[in-house]
């Protein structure tokens, strides 16, 4: 989404490094981490509006908590955006 996207050149080259934004593989593979060290809730805030979907971060995230034998029972997965205040969904 990101390289067919409509960011500029210079600004996708930033994502994609060691030190741009967060993947939703990134993220996934955290959220499993905090579960096993017994958080119980995420909030994914690492969604952008143009490139990348929600359905896709809950995804990840919820195949990465399964693996690790999590259930929605188990731990509240959210989701955040950063221009809208008060918006969290539950993964059911």
């Amino acid at each position: 989404m990101l390289m067919k996207g409509s960011y500029p050149q210079y600004l996708k080259t930033r994502i994609l490094s060691d030190k741009g934004h967060l993947s939703n593989v990134s993220a996934a593979s955290s959220a499993a981490d905090l579960a096993k060290a017994g958080v119980q809730g995420i909030v994914l805030g690492h969604i952008s509006r143009d490139n990348n979907r929600e359905e896709k971060a809950f995804s990840e995230a919820a195949g990465a908590l399964a693996r690790i034998g999590a259930t929605p029972r188990d731990i509240f997965l959210g989701l955040a955006y950063r221009d809208s205040y008060g918006s969290f969904y539950r993964i059911r």
